[in-house]
């Protein structure tokens, strides 16, 4: 599960950077909002990010799965 969640962070990431072209907070801002809409590829790459985000910290829809991580160690 922490292979998964990291590869969907990841890609997230990576779809970000593929179109904004920065990874820095501030040039996103600035980069989103000289943007006339949303991509549909960006949009992808943001609800990604925040999914990924959601596995590793076990955040409301995602934290069914947290307990079989828990359970099965010893």
């Amino acid at each position: 599960l922490g292979a998964l969640s990291s590869a969907i962070l990841l890609y997230g990431i990576s779809q970000v950077y593929g179109l904004l072209g920065t990874t820095r907070f501030d040039e996103m801002a600035i980069a989103l909002a000289s943007l006339d809409g949303m991509s549909p590829g960006l949009l992808l790459g943001i609800v990604m990010v925040i999914a990924g985000l959601g596995f590793k910290v076990a955040a409301v829809p995602f934290h069914m799965w947290a307990p079989d991580a828990y359970e099965g160690a010893p």
